[in-house]
């Protein structure tokens, strides 16, 4: 179980523990569900007492629940203590944390079960066969790219260690703006009207903030959990379709500044672990954000002592030339050779010169019409 999927079902599991009366619908959960054993038995508990024992005490609840547990690791003081640290977020938020990350360990199965069964009875068909292998090679490279959502490995264990090191310079400027983000997602509509993506320096950085811009913008809420798991999932994707999501210079109207920083962890989880134990030193985001725009313009911006030193050298190169220049010209001028006579002048429109066009009608083929005589008197025809 990744590190996110047990966050994400603790969360839940508070939310359910903390509501006398838990909603019938449960969110859309069921007990599979869940990765974790002792967290289905809870959910599998809890949901029989809700029932059974609609507005029970919750402290008597607890009780109930860690007695028809058949692990008892968990107390009812453990139980107590869950509930009381809901996740910031509603309830229904990490319900889908909850089924996406089921889904995505049956797609794994499913992938595992379809290679083996290709391997091991290969279809007469060849037809078939080759649709088969398409098949389980399609449903593994899409499980390998979520794994980090659904499975515990070395970059995404449970027990992640959440001490940081404080970053120096500008990309401590950089981790208090995202701090503040993350404490108080409020402040990203105000934020993001002037501080944009390529006011970071590390890929990572640059990522996180374009999710958190994007998840205000749809309406989700935001915090450790869900931020950490939209940017996992944006990461899928672009594994499977080969996009890269760290690229600079997502706005169409800034010119594209390249990622002069490393990424501070080796995966976003880490990050984002770490960077909900960032102590906040600013005054808020707003004002944290404006002085990482001042510190951007000054690192890509010119100098403008600079500029204004080159542009007065240059002026003083053009208008007082020196001695060496100015004679090199002179016996330039002085040994030129004759201008060539000048060509003929070209007729500039397309039709030759010529007779102008006759303005009566055009003739037409045959014999030359008879001209009608004129029968007055006197009067030549």
């Amino acid at each position: 179980m990744s590190y996110l999927t047990d966050r994400a079902e603790r969360a839940v599991l508070a939310a359910l523990l903390g509501d006398p009366d838990p909603p019938l619908h449960l969110y859309g959960l069921h007990a599979e569900d869940f990765a974790a054993p002792l967290h289905r038995q809870v959910f599998t508990v809890l949901t029989d007492l809700a029932t059974t024992h609609p507005g029970q005490d919750l402290i008597e609840r607890d009780q109930a629940i860690a007695a028809r547990l058949d692990s008892p690791t968990l107390t009812a003081s453990d139980l107590g203590m869950l509930r009381t640290h809901p996740g910031h977020c509603p309830a229904d938020s990490y319900a889908q944390i909850v089924r996406a990350a089921a889904l995505y360990r049956d797609l794994a199965h499913q992938a595992q079960a379809s290679a083996e069964r290709a391997t091991a009875t290969p279809n007469t068909d060849p037809v078939l066969a080759d649709h088969e292998h398409k098949l389980a090679a399609a449903l593994q490279r899409h499980a390998h790219a979520f794994a980090a959502l659904h499975t515990t490995d070395v970059a995404h264990p449970v027990d992640i260690d959440v001490t940081t090191t404080p970053a120096p310079g500008r990309a401590a400027l950089e981790d208090q703006v995202l701090a503040h983000l993350l404490y108080d997602p409020d402040q990203i509509p105000v934020l993001r009207e002037f501080l944009t993506d390529n006011a970071f320096t590390a890929a990572m950085r640059r990522h996180v903030y374009r999710t958190m811009v994007t998840m205000d913008s749809d309406g989700e809420p935001i915090d450790e959990i869900t931020l950490t798991w939209q940017v996992e999932v944006d990461l899928a994707h672009a594994r499977v379709h080969g996009i890269d999501v760290n690229a600079p210079g997502s706005t169409p109207d800034e010119s594209v500044y390249p990622t002069t920083d490393t990424d501070p962890a080796p995966n976003p989880t880490a990050y984002l672990v770490g960077l909900a134990t960032v102590p906040i030193t600013t005054e808020s985001a707003v004002h944290a954000g404006r002085e990482l725009l001042a510190q951007h313009f000054q690192d890509v911006l010119p100098n403008p002592a600079a500029t204004a030193q080159a542009i007065l050298t240059h002026r003083d190169q053009t208008v007082s030339p020196t001695a060496p220049a100015r004679a090199a010209r002179t016996t330039a001028r002085t040994n030129a050779s004759p201008r060539p006579a000048a060509p003929t002048p070209g007729y500039t429109s397309a039709r030759p010169p010529g007779p102008l066009p006759a303005t009566g009608p055009e003739p037409q083929p045959g014999p030359a019409p008879t001209p009608t005589p004129n029968i007055q008197p006197g009067v030549r025809p």
